[in-house]
């Protein structure tokens, strides 16, 4: 078989923190950057050279960043004439997409390659999972340096997800078959995940916290004033404060269930008890948070849900609930939407110190949150093929002010004046689809989002 002739070369880009104003830029002349390599046992490594030394291994005379037989790249070779396969790693931090339109994730790089050599670019969205393979090279260069410039963003329900760029070189057993590669760079496009790739990616699939292993991310954002949200179970708390918890949580009805609650140690004025969602990438059109809530007491107050995007000043208030007298665990529902930047949900309750009652959260959910899937081919002419993301929408949702694609094709060549026509449809569909206030809020929402988004800096 020819794989069993070639020696194998997988690279994972990495960089440092450093460089993410501007270009990511890894140039080779002071070492490796943040390149972490994982040395197999038979020996193949990616080696740093120089033109002056390495021009007689059949190597390049010159770098690409000086064009001087002083200057430094890096190189793969055969480790033998024999014929077997070799793989190679090199360590990465996680990126995400920065998810600003007109500022796309791209890797740019400069290379040679022999005959006999070929490489090719990937990104995974899981770790140990399969990799989508964005370009390939396999033209020799003649020992001059050429340039690739490839986008290495997800598309998709990906979108949204964590990724792992990686390199993936092959090189024939043989003394002068060789891969160079010089100026390594990530558009500002890509920003680093700080977190690690799942080890399995649920497509379209909900998203639920029941906080049985953990918080799942949510946190108290105003700490040590004595009125903080904590996770806890009524089992796990001491008798004197069982009374500002619910006797049991909503996942399992039990004692021994866990969920997110205020704890009030000392009433002081104008304590804050605020609880922070994850910050999350981006939401499909349809995404909607489901959660069950518990707020009962005589002086429990109220409580009020934020959605906060970045880039948007105001946070804007997209839940409330008031006193109550329910002393059980109650739905609530938050409609969001789609969202185009970074954010994250804050859930505030503020103690004028008098605060007596039990306010707690569980059992939160995301659903249809996930960008719709790519595909080859849309069905039915009433169906719209997104430009950059591949899938496939309602022609219906068409210049609607709403991204439904992920890519914003769907919102090209529209102007200012589909603003003028959402605004009358929503009107008509009030007056003729007797539509409940609280969806003519959503929409009024909607609009009030995009104006923010879009014309802010009109």
């Amino acid at each position: 078989m020819l794989s069993s002739s070639l020696n194998i070369l997988t690279v994972v880009y990495s960089f440092s923190f450093c460089f993410l104003a501007n270009y990511t830029l890894c140039n080779f002349e002071s070492g490796f950057c943040e390149w972490m390599q994982q040395l197999p046992s038979n020996g193949s490594v990616w080696v740093q050279g120089q033109g002056r030394t390495s021009s007689r291994l059949g190597l390049s005379i010159t770098d690409h960043t000086t064009n001087t037989s002083q200057g430094m790249f890096i190189y793969f070779k055969a480790t033998s004439d024999h014929k077997s396969v070799h793989t190679i790693e090199l360590g990465i931090p996680v990126l995400k997409n920065q998810l600003v339109k007109g500022l796309p994730c791209q890797l740019r790089f400069w290379y040679q390659m022999t005959e006999g050599a070929n490489m090719s670019v990937h990104i995974m969205t899981t770790a140990g999972g399969q990799m989508k393979r964005v370009a390939d090279l396999t033209t020799p260069t003649n020992k001059v340096w050429a340039k690739l410039e490839v986008s290495v963003e997800p598309h998709g329900a990906e979108t949204m997800v964590p990724f792992q760029i990686l390199l993936q070189g092959s090189v024939l057993g043989g003394p002068n078959a060789f891969i160079a590669l010089d100026d390594m760079s990530l558009t500002p496009g890509c920003v680093v995940s700080n977190t690690m790739l799942p080890t399995t990616f649920t497509e379209h699939k909900d998203s639920t916290c029941t906080f049985e292993e953990d918080s799942c991310g949510w946190f108290e954002n105003v700490s040590n004033d004595n009125f903080d949200w904590i996770r806890s179970s009524s089992s796990a708390l001491p008798p004197n404060i069982k009374n500002q918890a619910p006797a049991q949580d909503h996942t399992t009805n039990t004692v021994d269930g866990h969920f997110m609650f205020i704890l009030n140690n000392e009433s002081n004025l104008f304590q804050v008890a605020e609880l922070n969602s994850p910050q999350l990438s981006q939401s499909g059109t349809g995404c909607t948070m489901h959660f069950w809530y518990y707020n009962y007491g005589q002086a429990v107050g109220a409580a009020k849900m934020y959605l906060v995007i970045d880039g948007v000043q105001n946070r804007t208030v997209v839940w409330w609930t008031y006193n109550t007298q329910y002393n059980q665990w109650l739905q609530g529902s938050v409609q969001l939407g789609r969202l185009t930047r970074p954010f994250h949900l804050t859930l505030v309750k503020v103690s004028l110190s008098i605060y007596d009652g039990v306010a707690a959260m569980d059992d939160i959910t995301f659903v249809n949150c996930s960008l719709p899937s790519a595909v080859d081919f849309c069905e039915g002419t009433n169906q719209f093929w997104c430009k950059e993301t591949r899938a496939c929408i309602d022609q219906l949702q068409l210049c609607d002010l709403i991204d439904d694609c992920g890519d914003g094709s769907d919102e090209d060549n529209c102007g200012k004046w589909n603003l003028r026509i959402l605004l009358k449809i929503n009107i008509a569909h009030l007056g003729y689809l007797c539509l409940t206030w609280k969806e003519h809020l959503r929409r009024v929402l909607y609009t009030k989002i995009y104006l923010q988004l879009h014309y802010s800096s009109a």
